[in-house]
C-alpha cells in the first residue's frame, strides 16, 4: 500500500464514523493523494443521510466492489483519533494539498515562465496563504506537556464512573470516559448479574448518572427484577409473584425500594438487537444525559449486524466489526461502554477454572479493542454447567481477575456472590 499521509487517515476516521461531518464542512476529494480514499470521500459526500460505519461500508463496498481493501479500512480504524479532532486535521489536510499545488505550480512556471502559468503560480500560494495562519494539532511531548500544564492550571480531574471501590482503583478512578471494558465469563458463573450490580453500584454513587442496558438475553422485566433483588435484598425468584410469596411487609419495603428506583435513570433495551440499533441508542441518549452516561452491553455474541452473512469466518469479522464499532464509539462520546463476553468452553475441562485473555471467545479483536478485560469465575466447584449446573450453594466465591488493563493495573478481586439475591460483595 502507498505511504498514506495521517491527515488523510485521521480525515476520514472522522467521516466514516459521523458522515454528518461531510454536510457543516466540506471536504474535497481532490484533497487525498491515495486515490481508493478520494473514491470513499466522493461516496460520503453524496448521501444524504448519515448511516453508522457498518452500514457505510457496506452500501461503498457494493457499489465500489474493489475500490478499498481491507488494509485500507484497517488503516483508518487504527488512525487512534476521535472525531473531535476532525477540524484541525482537516485543515492540516487542506494545508498539505495547498502546499503540493504550490510546488506542482512552481516547476510548471519553472519548465514554462508563461504568463499563464505565472498567474496559476500566485492563485496555488494565495491558496495557501489562506489556510496556512492555523496551528497544527499537536503531537510532540512538548505540545503533551502543555496540554497537561494547561489541565492542572484549571485543575481539570477526569472523573469515571464509580462502582466497587477496589474495582474504582485498579480502573484509575472509576470507569473512565472513552473507555471499553469487556468482560468474560462462561454461562452460569453470574456475569449479568455483576453487570446489574455495576448498574446499581453507579445509580447509587453517581449522582444524576443515565445507565443503558442493552439485554440480548433476558427480558427487561428479568433484568429489573434482578436490580430490585440487588437493591432490596429479597431473592429474586421471590419477586417473580410477590403476592404468594412475599409477606405483607416484605411486599410493602420492596415497593418502598421499588419508588426509590423509579428516580433513577435506568432503561433496558431488549429487542435493540442490531448493532445500528444499539448505536442509535446510545447516541441519542449520550446527547440527552446530563450528569454522565454508561452503556451496559449483554452480550457481545448476541449482537447482530444486518446485510451479513452468516458462517464461522464471517462471524469472526462481525465481532471485529462489533467491538471496533463500540470502542471508536466510546471515544467519540467520551463514555465508558462495558461488554459482556462469553468465554470458550475449555475452561470447564481445566483443573482450575481460571481463564486467561486467550479464552475470549472470538478473542483478537475483542482484547484488541478493549480498554480493559476482566475475566469472571467461580472458585466454588459446580456439577455441571450454566444451567445444567447442580449442587449449587446459594453464596459462592467468585474472582474478576482483570487480565489487561491499558491504562491502569492488573489485579484480582475476591467476592461472595449471593445468586438468589443477586448480589456481589467484595471480600478479602
Amino acid at each position: 500500500m502507498k505511504t498514506i499521509k495521517n491527515s488523510e487517515l485521521h480525515v476520514l476516521y472522522g467521516l466514516i464514523y459521523k458522515p454528518e461531518l461531510a454536510k457543516s464542512e466540506y471536504v474535497d476529494p481532490a484533497w487525498f493523494y491515495y486515490q481508493p480514499f478520494a473514491t470513499l470521500v466522493s461516496y460520503i459526500n453524496k448521501l444524504d443521510t448519515a448511516p453508522g460505519y457498518v452500514l457505510l461500508r457496506n452500501g461503498f463496498e457494493e457499489e465500489h466492489p474493489h475500490a478499498m481493501r481491507s488494509e485500507d479500512w484497517e488503516a483508518i480504524e487504527q488512525s487512534d483519533e476521535t472525531t473531535a479532532s476532525f477540524g484541525p486535521w482537516l485543515h492540516v489536510l487542506k494545508r498539505e494539498y495547498n502546499r503540493d499545488q504550490v510546488k506542482a505550480a512552481g516547476v510548471a512556471y519553472g519548465k514554462d515562465p508563461s504568463n499563464d502559468n505565472y498567474q496559476a503560480l500566485l492563485e496555488a500560494v494565495e491558496r495557501f496563504n489562506g489556510v496556512a495562519h492555523n496551528d497544527d494539532p499537536g503531537e510532540s511531548l512538548d505540545d503533551y506537556a502543555e496540554y497537561v500544564r494547561r489541565r492542572v492550571e484549571r485543575g481539570d480531574v477526569v472523573r469515571g464512573i464509580e462502582t466497587y471501590p477496589q474495582l474504582d482503583t485498579l480502573l484509575g478512578g472509576g470507569f473512565l470516559p472513552s473507555t471499553m471494558v469487556t468482560i468474560g465469563a462462561r454461562p452460569g458463573v453470574g456475569k449479568s448479574a455483576l453487570a446489574v450490580n455495576l448498574a446499581q453500584l453507579a445509580l447509587q454513587k453517581n449522582k444524576g448518572v443515565s445507565i443503558d442496558m442493552f439485554s440480548l438475553e433476558m427480558s427487561a422485566n428479568s433484568v429489573n427484577r434482578r436490580l430490585l433483588a440487588a437493591f432490596s435484598g429479597i431473592p429474586s425468584q421471590k419477586l417473580i409473584n410477590p403476592t404468594l410469596t412475599l409477606s405483607p411487609e416484605d411486599i410493602t419495603y420492596v415497593q418502598s425500594i421499588a419508588d426509590k428506583m423509579a428516580g433513577y435513570d435506568f432503561r433496558v433495551y431488549d429487542s435493540r438487537v442490531t448493532l445500528p440499533q444499539i448505536v442509535q441508542v446510545i447516541r441519542r441518549r449520550v446527547a440527552a444525559a446530563k450528569h454522565g452516561y454508561m452503556a451496559i452491553v449483554d452480550y457481545l455474541q448476541l449482537i447482530k449486524i444486518p446485510g451479513t452473512g452468516k458462517g464461522t469466518d464471517q462471524r469472526y469479522r462481525q465481532i471485529g466489526m462489533i467491538t471496533g464499532e463500540l470502542k471508536r464509539l466510546s471515544n467519540e462520546l467520551e463514555i465508558p461502554i462495558i461488554v459482556l463476553s462469553q468465554l470458550n468452553r475449555r475452561v470447564e475441562s481445566q483443573d482450575v477454572k481460571r481463564p486467561s485473555l486467550s479464552d475470549l471467545r472470538e478473542s483478537g479483536d475483542i482484547e484488541q479493542d478493549s480498554n480493559t478485560v476482566g475475566l469472571l469465575w467461580s472458585r466454588t466447584p459446580l456439577a455441571g454447567e450454566g444451567e445444567q449446573a447442580v449442587n449449587v450453594p446459594d453464596v459462592r466465591d467468585e474472582v474478576l481477575t482483570i487480565a489487561k488493563n491499558r491504562d491502569g493495573e492488573l489485579g484480582e478481586i475476591r467476592f461472595a456472590f449471593d445468586a438468589p439475591k443477586m448480589r456481589f460483595r467484595p471480600t478479602l
